[in-house]
């Protein structure tokens, strides 16, 4: 159970935080890589940019990258704050878009006989 002289402590911790720290992260901008099939990065921007709950027109976090290209923009995919990947579920995966997928993820994908 906390005392009241634990409340000392509470202030100097307080008084340690570097506040312009916490700020520049704040203010920092946001990046959004969207990694996917043509058609569902498609249907991912059309969600993201209408409707009353949208990304405002003057902020786009947003950098669509179809999965034929991933590997060659792996920049803007390491460079992203959040990585969205966006498959069309009507269709599979090439065995090149599974590599893409794997390599932007970290992974080392495996060789199968």
């Amino acid at each position: 159970m906390p005392k009241w002289s634990d409340f000392g402590n509470i202030w100097t911790t307080l008084r340690e935080l570097d506040i312009n720290a916490i700020r520049e992260e704040a203010e920092r901008p946001l990046a959004i890589a969207c990694v996917g099939h043509e058609a569902a990065l498609d249907a991912l921007d059309r969600l993201l940019h209408s409707g009353t709950s949208h990304y405002p027109a003057a902020a786009n976090p947003l950098e669509m990258i179809p999965l034929s290209q991933a590997a060659g923009r792996a920049a803007g995919v390491s460079g992203a704050d959040l990585l969205i990947l966006a498959v069309d579920a009507r269709r599979a995966l090439t065995r090149a878009e599974a590599v893409a997928v794997a390599l932007q993820r970290g992974m080392v994908p495996l060789e199968r006989p």
